[in-house]
């Protein structure tokens, strides 16, 4: 049976919708139940500011890690625009 590209994708968001609505009835073995959690330790918070170092995380964001020597050179930067200018 040949089916054109609309026919395919009409049909496959006919299946989608089938399959979503499926949905709530997950197997309770699969579910995560988030009721458990207490307090600051939820399961999937984020670290605080405080233990985070700023330096590694932007040099990890904007690029493919630090190279050697990296890491030394942009902390010598200074803080705020006055030190790095400095």
């Amino acid at each position: 049976m040949n089916f054109t590209r609309r026919q395919f994708v009409q049909l496959s968001g006919a299946a989608a919708a089938a399959v979503a609505t499926g949905c709530d009835q997950v197997p309770h073995a699969l579910r995560f139940d988030v009721s458990h959690s207490t307090g600051d330790q939820r399961p999937f918070s984020a670290p605080s500011s405080t233990s985070i170092d700023p330096v590694s995380h932007h040099l990890n964001r904007l690029s493919f890690g630090p190279r050697p020597g990296e890491y030394e050179r942009v902390r010598a930067l200074g803080e705020t625009e006055e030190e790095a200018a400095a």
